[in-house]
């Protein structure tokens, strides 16, 4: 007959808890969703195990991937209210809880979801001392910031309280750090008493602002048509965002850009031809004259001509030929 060892007894229930671990962290690597909410139900260890090398739990995971329906079928497999937010003030090995995670993310949607659930998280600190508030305002989330700053304004909590870093930084500092003036233009009108806090070093927002002095029309310097596109593109006039009630969300949230698009890509478009006529040194026609046997806009097989460049180009392009040709001619 074969005896079993006791301590051997003893060690299995760890043994097959680190097996669950290993099949829990390959099922969310997989997207199999539904199989861990399953297993949320079955084990409700699962819930708080920390399943990879940086201590994120399968819920941080499910948030960094970015699927809002994950995160939700998570939670809602979680049946009691106590046991949800014991899950959700789980931390990493860095600190973050996964509100952290949705805020430095910009998802406003699971940054909602969370803070309405466990408001408190809004102030949970990691291990630099920075809250979800100050992380959203660290990766320049617009919307995710507005999100939890309404959320602060309806459970009556003091967002000037979780706007500081553990160097003292605030979330003022951070966005003029990272260069997200816009932002910082709607933290000052929210919270203006952090245009005069100092961190620990003695610096304010405006010495911070003004070692970068490349943020300023005066100090950026370009060359050739580069520094004729900067003056062609168009800038929205700063207004304040924020009002009574918490905005709408839209399909593009945390817009850190001001700039136009299309208005950058015309003018670029319009000099990278200009400077390919000067190149060549020769006359170029970007634009074929139409022939009597074939009409403008048609081409041989009856199909619809597709021009090289849009039509407002070609007045442009017109110009252009007929300055060179001023050109040749005076030399």
């Amino acid at each position: 007959m074969a005896y079993i060892r006791s301590d051997t007894i003893e060690e299995r229930p760890n043994e097959n808890r680190q097996v669950t671990k290993n099949k829990l962290f390959r099922m969310a690597m997989e997207g199999k969703w539904e199989e861990v909410a399953k297993l949320f139900e079955r084990d409700e260890w699962t819930q708080t195990a920390k399943i990879t090398n940086s201590g994120d739990t399968a819920l941080h995971i499910a948030i960094s991937v970015g699927k809002e329906d994950n995160v939700r079928q998570l939670t809602e497999s979680i049946w009691e209210p106590s046991r949800l937010r014991q899950v959700l003030e789980i931390q990493n090995d860095r600190g973050n809880t996964p509100l952290h995670s949705a805020a430095s993310m910009g998802n406003v949607a699971m940054c909602q979801y969370i803070a309405t659930v466990y408001p408190e998280l809004v102030g949970a600190t990691n291990n630099n001392g920075d809250t979800p508030f100050v992380m959203a305002a660290l990766h320049g989330e617009k919307a995710a910031f507005f999100c939890l700053h309404f959320i602060c304004l309806d459970k009556n909590m003091n967002g000037y309280g979780f706007s500081r870093r553990k160097n003292g930084d605030t979330i003022l500092h951070c966005a003029i750090a990272g260069d997200y003036f816009d932002l910082a233009f709607q933290i000052i009108q929210l919270y203006p008493l952090l245009a005069r806090c100092v961190n620990q070093e003695g610096v304010t927002p405006l010495h911070l602002l003004a070692s970068k002095p490349s943020a300023f029309r005066s100090s950026s310097h370009l060359e050739g048509y580069y520094k004729i596109i900067y003056h062609c593109i168009l800038v929205d006039q700063l207004e304040v965002e924020a009002s009574g009630k918490q905005p709408e969300r839209t399909d593009s949230p945390g817009d850190k850009k001001n700039l136009n698009p299309e208005t950058y890509r015309a003018c670029k478009d319009l000099f990278q031809l200009f400077w390919r006529m000067v190149l060549g040194g020769v006359e170029q026609n970007f634009w074929p004259e139409p022939s009597d046997d074939q009409p403008t806009g048609i081409d041989s097989g009856g199909n619809k001509k597709t021009p090289a460049y849009p039509e407002n180009y070609r007045t442009c392009n017109d110009f252009f030929k007929l300055l060179w040709k001023m050109v040749l001619v005076g030399m």
